[in-house]
């Protein structure tokens, strides 16, 4: 048996058994669309359920798929059975054996089906249209004998052309001998007639499965089907490189960890070393002095007691051998010397103290023991809010209709409700209005540089004077000022709907009530917020970059069930700036870092990348116009504005990225 197995055998060549690396031989298919040969799946069930000792389940050698012993429906779900058994009860892959006898087909040593079950081999000529078989002249003979074939057509196999051949039977797998022949729909699934007259004989729609797989063919489905398959695989070696990553990070973080360890050992080791030499040659000091002391002391107190001594052999021999007059003299003089001893030896015994050293070591180096124990190494996880979007379908053409070049920079500019063009100028301090030919219509003259403007689709211009901050409601008809809103200073951003205007500061967006003019809700605290000043509205929420991330979140006034948030990325993603969307929620952007315009599909699973002839240098200024067929665009810091037509050619289909990869 093979192991491990290799999950990119079976892609490259579905009839390859993954674990016996050759032909199948009567593949069966597991219940997670793995097939392996009838023979080598048996085997593999008994070793593994000796190795593991379990009795119950099964793992898939190809994806691991936990699986059960138990008999298929219709019988007893919940009923065990051995391996062997089991697999038994496993449906043939069809696809695999069509796929092996049409190797036969085109093999130039065609073989008898029949014959090869027996074990023997032999040439074949014939082929049976309703068997799908290739038969031998003994085989063939014994087909047109049987009551039950005897009405088969059967023809020399060099007659029939490639679609007589292509069009293989399967057999019901719960009416053996039955060909599929019918479907039905009410149910989504292939039936004999056996099957219609039993089981489905009060269903509505059962067609032909001819006609019926015609129809799935020529659906979506196969479509959304493959592009689900594509975005899913994209989205998993997106994941398998970030686990890649993660797993060097984690050995880096591992090596840095013991490399501080190491280097804390050694510290910790400088820094006893350094108090050890310290407090020893303190010590030392403490003890020269000491010693010093306690010996000047004793030579003291052997001096007084000398004295003393003398004063007593006096006192004795005065008494012994003097007279009374020489006594009282001499008492005179022990008198007078009697207080001076009686002050040195109480001074010496008030004074006078016990001492012993202590040391504090043992219960710091308790404490410092009890520090380390602390020590430890842990895993701090960080969700991250996926999902990711895949570069799935091929670019879309976008037309070149008219360009608008300015004198200076820092221009911006959106499309009014009927199409036309208003242009800020922040160093003119004007207005510009521009037909779609990029002929100049009309100026407003301001009062204040126009930091940014947008268009609600309803007949007004809303500009944004930073310096003051104020919002300014200009008519579109009537170029006047018909509203003003009080908003914070050093706002860079706006957009707006009928009913809201959104502002984008430093670290937070702000959400007014238009009509109002008051603060209705704002957010703030998000990572990369400051990164750009761009921010979108549509009918439901807001939407703003923050560097490779575009986040979108619903108005406050939305039903429980509508309200929330949601996170638009792609690996692709360098700096995106300015966004937009459709009437279908499909959103376009502009990554002034990569110098790319794209649209991402509204959940996020699907994105395009339009091509441009004109070099696009640092696209940020991005904007729709109301019926959605043309775009804006301002390329470096305004000084040109391009308008596009947009150019969708015909169904997007997911070919172009997998021919990248």
């Amino acid at each position: 048996m093979a192991s491990p197995i290799n999950p990119e055998i079976s892609n490259a060549d579905l009839t390859t058994c993954p674990i016996c690396l050759e032909q199948m031989k009567v593949p069966k298919c597991l219940p997670c669309l793995h097939s392996f040969c009838e023979t080598c799946i048996v085997a593999y069930c008994e070793h593994f359920t000796a190795a593991s000792g379990n009795q119950q389940t099964l793992e898939c050698p190809v994806c691991r798929s936990v699986l059960n012993y138990t008999k298929p429906k219709g019988t007893s779900e919940t009923l065990l059975v051995s391996p062997e058994k089991w697999v038994q009860t496993l449906p043939l892959n069809f696809l695999i054996v069509e796929l092996l006898e049409r190797k036969q087909f085109e093999s130039t040593n065609k073989m008898c089906f029949s014959c090869e079950r027996l074990g023997e081999k032999s040439g074949a000529n014939n082929f049976c249209k309703e068997c799908g078989e290739l038969l031998c002249e003994m085989c063939t003979k014994y087909h047109r004998a049987n009551k039950l074939t005897a009405t088969h057509n059967i023809h020399l196999f060099t007659e029939l052309s490639r679609d007589e051949l292509k069009n293989f039977k399967q057999c019901c797998n719960w009416h053996p001998g039955e060909m599929l022949k019918l479907y039905c729909c009410d149910h989504e699934i292939e039936c004999c007639s056996l099957c219609v007259s039993v089981d489905h004989r009060k269903c509505e729609t059962v067609q032909t499965i001819e006609i019926a797989a015609k129809d799935i063919c020529q659906s979506d489905l196969p479509k959304k089907i493959k592009e689900t398959l594509v975005c899913n695989k994209q989205k998993l070696k997106i994941l398998r490189e970030r686990f890649i990553e993660d797993s060097k990070k984690y050995e880096d973080q591992v090596l840095s960890i013991v490399e501080e360890l190491n280097d804390f050992r050694r510290d910790i080791k400088t820094k006893v070393d350094i108090i050890s030499d310290k407090l020893t040659a303190e010590l030392t000091q403490f003890s020269e002095n000491s010693d010093r002391k306690h010996r000047s002391m004793v030579v003291e107190l052997d001096s007084k007691i000398a004295s003393i001594d003398n004063e007593l052999s006096i006192f004795a021999t005065v008494f012994e051998k003097a007279s009374n007059v020489q006594i009282m003299a001499t008492l005179k003089e022990l008198e007078k010397k009697s207080p001076l001893h009686t002050k040195f030896t109480n001074d010496i015994t008030n004074n006078y103290s016990h001492s012993h050293l202590t040391s504090n070591v043992s219960k710091e180096l308790d404490e410092i023991n009890n520090a380390l124990e602390k020590c430890m190494v842990s895993t701090i996880s960080n969700r991250c809010e996926f999902p990711f979007t895949c570069n799935s379908l091929p670019s879309v053409q976008l037309k070149l209709i008219t360009k608008i070049k300015r004198k200076d920079r820092h221009n911006e500019a959106c499309f009014s409700s009927d199409g036309n063009i208003f242009v800020a100028d922040y160093l003119s301090k004007c207005i510009d209005v521009y037909h779609i030919d990029s002929k100049k219509l009309n100026t407003v003259q301001l009062e204040y540089s126009p930091h940014n403007l947008a268009s609600d689709g309803h007949g007004y211009i809303a500009l944004l004077n930073e310096e003051e901050g104020t919002i300014e409601f200009l008519n579109e008809k009537t170029l006047i000022i018909d509203q003003r809103i009080s908003v914070s200073k050093k706002s860079y951003g706006i957009s707006l709907n009928e009913k809201f205007l959104v502002v984008r500061q430093d670290e937070r967006i702000e959400c007014y009530d238009r009509l109002k003019g008051t603060l209705y809700s704002k957010v703030e605290g998000l990572p990369g917020l400051d990164s750009s000043s761009d921010v979108h509205v549509n009918k439901k929420g807001f939407y703003f970059s923050c560097g490779d991330i575009i986040h979108f979140k619903t108005f406050p006034d939305l039903p429980e069930g509508e309200s929330g948030s949601f996170i638009y990325t792609d690996h692709s993603f360098e700096d995106v700036g300015a966004v937009a969307t459709d009437d279908k929620g499909n959103v376009y952007y502009a990554d002034s870092e990569a110098d790319t315009i794209g649209v991402m599909s509204f959940d996020g699973s699907r994105s395009y990348a339009f091509e441009v002839q004109e070099e696009l240098i640092r696209p940020a200024g991005l904007c729709l116009s109301k019926d959605q067929k043309n775009l804006l665009v301002t390329k470096d810091m305004g000084k040109t504005i391009y308008m596009y037509e947009i150019e969708k050619d015909g169904d997007l289909e997911v070919e172009a990225d997998e021919k990248k990869s």
